[in-house]
């Protein structure tokens, strides 16, 4: 018999479900399956599921039911993003290969994200299982311990290395990035700085629902409960702050303050990106953040339209100065990741091959480096996917901005 397995490629960033970001072409649904392991066919459907279209040789059968709408997601296929194409599908999440030939650059900013790992690691006592490969908190105490001598050293030696098969079976896992904004604000409301950035309300309103995004911005139903943190000029920023999960508000005495995620309101997340594809406004490869910023600077009459429409809204914490994983772990820029916690647990230590990009944000090469799991998003789900942590203010934000391309993801213990 056929094995049939949907495959859900989601392409979104930490709390950057917009994102489908450039080089992207024609939307299609895919579905994928299985002969006995080993020979692999793509079928296509069209738009309105009436008909499916497939490249693959030979005797083939159609399977309208297996794309259906309910089955799969709306996915943007990208040229030169970095999959493997010639791997054969596995159906485990994990898959224990040889250590791989990695040149690693043993720096500072590594060292400190392994001293960050070391503190969270300690007096932890969890274990997750996932597809029969267990995983404790001792063991990624000891691989760490490991990698602490391998880093003196400038030497990977002595560790089992399993593969992270990514949702396509191949190996191939999506890397997106997210950042920390900085934002100037004013304690106080006037003309220019008028929208607020709320904590979290004590009382849910009825069905245990917070107000939504448009009875609180543009109703301003939670104005007046002392809940206001800051004020800044323009809503869009206060919802890249919602999606990127914290934000640095700088006020005009020089002062700043982290603003930290603590909580949603319970309503669903719609996609301001998608809306503006399929309202025509941009190009389904030209969205990013930058750009759907840029067209909100050019559009403002349509800005509160587009953002009601999505009714998730983001509470926010004052929160030290040091942006923060949920894991509690100080995020260390290029070495901080957030993923699905189901898949790969926290702390975990990772060997990667990243993708690298050029000026033209465009795939250059892939960079071999060592990654921790310190984070996680709403929009980081399953095996194909996670999120870099690139830093603080403009230059992360550019590079967040392009990042969604492939590489590979392999965990490491102790032999």
């Amino acid at each position: 018999m056929y094995d049939f397995r949907v495959i859900q490629l989601i392409l979104s960033a930490h709390f950057w479900p917009f994102l489908f970001g450039s080089g992207a072409m024609h939307e299609q649904r895919v579905c994928e399956f299985s002969q006995n392991n080993s020979d692999q066919s793509a079928f296509y459907c069209d738009t309105n599921f009436n008909d499916c279209l497939s490249g693959a040789t030979g005797d083939v059968t159609c399977l309208n039911n297996i794309c259906g709408e309910d089955s799969t997601e709306t996915i943007y296929h990208f040229t030169k993003d970095g999959r493997q194409k010639k791997r054969n599908v596995e159906l485990r999440t994990w898959v224990l290969e040889s250590l791989p030939n990695a040149h690693i650059d043993f720096n500072e900013s590594l060292l400190a994200a392994v001293r960050k790992n070391q503190k969270f690691l300690q007096g932890r006592s969890q274990k997750k299982v996932v597809d029969g490969l267990v995983v404790k908190d001792a063991d990624l105490r000891t691989a760490l311990k490991q990698l602490r001598a391998d880093i003196k050293n400038k030497n990977l030696s002595s560790f089992k290395a399993y593969r992270l098969n990514g949702k396509d079976g191949r190996g191939n896992v999506q890397f997106t990035a997210y950042f920390t904004p900085i934002i100037k604000a004013r304690r106080s409301a006037d003309e220019e700085y008028r929208f607020a950035l709320y904590k979290k309300p004590a009382l849910k309103l009825a069905d245990d629902l917070y107000p939504t995004r448009e009875e609180i911005d543009g109703q301003g139903v939670l104005l007046g409960k002392n809940l206001e943190l800051a004020y800044i000029k323009n809503p869009f920023d206060a919802f890249t702050m919602q999606v990127q999960g914290s934000g640095l508000v700088v006020f005009e005495d020089g002062t700043s303050k982290l603003l930290a995620f603590d909580g949603r309101n319970g309503h669903p997340y719609v996609s301001i990106g998608r809306l503006l594809v399929e309202d025509g406004h941009i190009a389904a490869n030209q969205i990013s953040l930058d750009n759907i910023g840029q067209w909100f600077e050019k559009n403002p009459d349509k800005l509160e339209h587009y953002l009601y429409q999505n009714p998730s809204y983001i509470f926010f914490k004052a929160k030290g100065q040091e942006p923060k994983g949920s894991t509690g772990v100080a995020l260390v820029p290029l070495h901080s990741i957030a993923v699905d916690p189901e898949v790969i647990p926290y702390g975990s230590i990772l060997l990667a091959k990243v993708p690298i990009l050029n000026d033209k944000n465009q795939l250059a090469s892939h960079e071999w480096r060592l990654l921790f799991a310190h984070d996680t998003g709403s929009a980081i789900k399953g095996t194909g996917h996670v999120d870099l942590y690139m830093g603080i203010g403009d230059e992360a934000r550019r590079k967040s901005s392009a990042l969604h391309h492939y590489g590979e993801i392999w965990l490491l213990l102790k032999e």
